[in-house]
């Protein structure tokens, strides 16, 4: 090839390289409006957040700047509309950063959450735009019917929160407040994943894997060599507090590391330590609470929520702990004394003990143990012909998998949401096995919310660190993980069935403490008979799981 001819042909593919247009900056042409993954780059992220976060600060500027006097439509509705764009790639970017963090995106989280601080802070403290929503809401709030009353209150309440009325001095503190929290959290997020991660605890020996199941054992194989085989087997730190294997395994010393390893994986025993940052984000919640004119950071918090106030939240604790200690403190002396049975009357009850012998003790008492029961939970049973049967006969939901929608990562899949009427109302995503780029725990969130003043349907995502069989094998669930599922799938009915208006006013956008209420009256759904006989049925043999052993187990 002549040196003409390959320049020609760098400079034709520079060309096209310039002419791509960014995904990320333009409406979705799928069903939903859903993100189209198969188009997305990394390298699309940080583009895209330059230019959405320009077109928000010109769209903040012009409301702000508008000659015209303050009404609703121009002003609260203006700023309602605002940042759509940015608002769409930071769903599709922080969905990933939880479920599916790369080092790139690491990086990209690093530059972006400063520059959406800097943001926030520009239109919290922007005194014309506060001004216009001031008057707004000070002349024509009480002509306002429904959601735009709502929207109004909402937002002029939402800006005295964040310090609009505060002197020039306190403001500039605030903006100084908000942008080192920020810092200090995206540290934070990245600091907990890596320690989750390191904390696997190796295993040279199958011998020292007694009392695991085959399934297990297959499953501790199968993350040794996902995380570089340093031993043959390996046991991840699966969830943000107690271990599920704890319960089987026999070896008490490797239950100890295991529990050890999971409670102090960020505290400062080893190379990861978050107390630096979880102090210093204390220090300064209490200086931003005192600057509020709140006598501490719980009072800040707590006055949007139904518990209003930490009198309320301790009274509702003590009123728990009250009833709930004496019944803690009677079973664990129970289990210390079965085990003793066992292990000798000097025998001490330690922490990484109390699911082992507290899962014996089940065993003895009622005949059933996890093992015994996993067989009838298989993770698509329990998806399809429990959380949707549910759905279906509670609210008249059918869901129909899409294998034509893009996808984030190859463990996913997509349902349309139709209503009792067949008309589709949501798309609704689930990501339930764990990898190491996953944070723990489980979640919902959503890539769009719906939205019937920007004509968009909800697009809602349910995420947990369930364990993957390996290749040909059904992956199996504890009983707890079922109701997590049934749990999390509440949350998702809450964005799914959402009818509102506004965006900002649409699907979780409630008080943070009656968020659970949908997700708490959905877990329930999991026992009761008519759906839990639905699902709960042997991976292999199809079979219901007999009577007498749903009794023992519930």
């Amino acid at each position: 090839m002549s040196i003409a001819l390959a320049s020609a042909l760098t400079m034709q593919i520079s060309s096209c390289q310039q002419q791509r247009e960014n995904p990320l900056l333009q409406e979705s042409t799928l069903p939903f409006g859903a993100p189209d993954f198969s188009k997305i780059d990394s390298t699309d992220y940080m583009p895209a957040f330059e230019a959405a976060i320009q077109q928000t600060r010109d769209e903040i500027a012009a409301i702000a700047d508008n000659p015209d006097s303050a009404t609703f439509e121009n002003t609260i509705l203006a700023l309602e509309e605002s940042g759509k764009a940015l608002d769409r790639v930071s769903r599709v970017f922080f969905a990933l950063v939880e479920a599916d963090k790369t080092p790139a995106l690491a990086d990209i989280e690093k530059k972006v959450q400063p520059m959406l601080t800097d943001l926030g802070n520009e239109i919290s403290f922007n005194k014309p735009l506060f001004e216009r929503i001031k008057k707004v809401y000070d002349t024509q709030y009480e002509s306002l019917q429904g959601e735009d009353k709502k929207l109004t209150e909402e937002t002029y309440k939402e800006f005295v929160r964040k310090g609009a009325l505060l002197p020039d001095d306190k403001m500039a503190r605030m903006k100084e407040i908000n942008l080192r929290i920020s810092e200090l959290q995206t540290e934070w997020g990245e600091v907990l994943p890596d320690a989750t991660n390191d904390a696997v605890v190796w295993v040279d020996k199958k011998e020292d894997l007694a009392g695991l199941s085959e399934a297990d054992l297959a499953q501790c194989e199968k993350d040794a060599q996902s995380r570089g085989g340093k031993a043959p087997y390996a046991i991840v730190i699966v969830n943000t507090t107690q271990q599920a294997i704890l319960a089987s395994l026999d070896n008490r010393d490797l239950r100890k590391k295991v529990f050890e390893a999971s409670e102090h994986r960020a505290d400062g025993t080893g190379k990861y330590n978050t107390f630096p940052l979880v102090c210093e984000i204390a220090k300064l919640r209490a200086e931003k609470a005192e600057i509020m004119g709140y006598p501490n950071y719980a009072s800040y918090s707590l006055e949007n929520t139904m518990a209003k106030t930490p009198v309320n939240v301790y009274d509702f604790l003590m009123n728990l702990i009250k009833a709930y200690v004496p019944k803690a403190d009677a079973e664990t002396k129970a289990i210390e004394n079965f085990a003793r049975k066992t292990e000798g009357p000097e025998f001490q009850l330690q922490a990484y003990d109390y699911f082992y012998y507290s899962a014996k003790m089940k065993k003895e008492l009622l005949d059933v143990s996890d093992d015994e029961v996993k067989p009838y939970f298989n993770v698509d049973s329990v998806l399809k012909n429990g959380v949707f049967y549910a759905a279906n006969r509670a609210y008249g939901l059918t869901f129909k998998e899409r294998d034509d929608f893009p996808l984030y990562h190859p463990d996913m899949k997509a349902f349309e949401v139709d209503d009792k009427d067949g008309k589709p109302i949501a798309l609704f995503y689930c990501d339930y096995y764990r990898r190491p780029s996953k944070r723990g725990g489980a979640w919902m969130d959503g890539f769009q919310k719906q939205s019937r003043q920007r004509n968009e349907m909800p697009i809602i995502f349910n995420v947990c660190n369930n364990a993957k069989a390996p290749e040909g094998k059904p992956s199996l669930l504890t009983w707890d993980e079922v109701t997590t599922m049934f749990h999390e799938f509440g949350h998702a009915l809450h964005g799914m069935l959402s009818n509102c208006q506004y965006n900002s006013l649409s699907g979780t956008s409630v008080y943070r403490d009656f968020v659970e209420m949908p997700s708490q009256f959905n877990e329930s759904f999991a026992s009761i008979p008519e759906v839990f006989d639905n699902y709960a049925r042997h991976c292999d043999t199809g079979e219901p799981m007999p009577a007498d052993m749903k009794e023992r187990m519930l």
